[in-house]
């Protein structure tokens, strides 16, 4: 079972449950089905501790990081943007 599949079972046992995924590469596709999935935020395990952390604790509070990931793409920049 990949993180984007466990989402669904996490989400039904625990509604509540506030899901980060953490990844080593970024994929548009992939970050759009884990956010269609029920995850708030998807950070890279690149990113600094700091922005990990700041991440963590913002999504506690219902609030979402906006890190390098989030940022609008240079103009004809093939990288997608979640914002």
């Amino acid at each position: 079972m990949s993180g984007i599949e466990a989402i669904a079972p996490v989400k039904l046992l625990a509604p509540y449950a506030i899901v980060l995924i953490l990844t080593t590469f970024f994929d548009c596709r992939l970050a759009e089905q884990a956010l269609a999935a029920g995850a708030v935020d998807l950070l890279l395990k690149r990113n600094p501790p700091g922005q990990i952390i700041a991440a963590i604790r913002l999504a506690s509070r219902g609030q979402l990081f906006v890190g390098p990931i989030h940022k609008k793409p240079e103009a004809g920049s093939s990288r997608c943007s979640l914002s």
